[in-house]
């Protein structure tokens, strides 16, 4: 018994840090972004790309974990650092990225949309 307590203790303990690791990537990388963005406003965007590329992948990290895939804040992150990264680079595959994350982004706001509206309704 003793050793079966333990072992369920160590796999919700490595549960809760696999979430909390990921929310803190999309923590980290919005914290970057910010970073990079107040840089590049003061003039000095070769300066801010550490800050970007460290987003990037922390980003990259969050939205493919499962537990963060459906995170609305960590796709809004990925649709800006992908912007910029396009912004900097003028790469037609990083805007090509972009532009598929915003239609998923899109998607993603629609549906919940429509889960906001059918929970009223179904309150009456």
């Amino acid at each position: 018994m003793n050793i079966k307590s333990l072992l369920l203790l160590a796999a919700v303990a490595s549960a809760s840090t696999s979430v909390y690791a990921q929310k803190n990537n999309v923590n980290k990388a919005k914290t970057s972004i910010a970073k990079f963005e107040e840089l590049k406003g003061a003039g000095t965007p070769q300066l801010a790309l550490p800050n970007l590329k460290t987003a990037q992948e922390a980003i990259d990290l969050a939205v493919v974990h499962e537990k963060t895939k459906d995170n609305a804040e960590a796709w809004t992150i990925y649709s800006l650092v992908y912007a910029n990264l396009a912004n900097l680079d003028k790469s037609a595959d990083e805007a090509k990225k972009l532009k598929m994350q915003l239609l998923k982004l899109k998607n993603w706001i629609k549906m919940a949309q429509i889960k906001i509206i059918f929970v009223s309704l179904n309150k009456y």
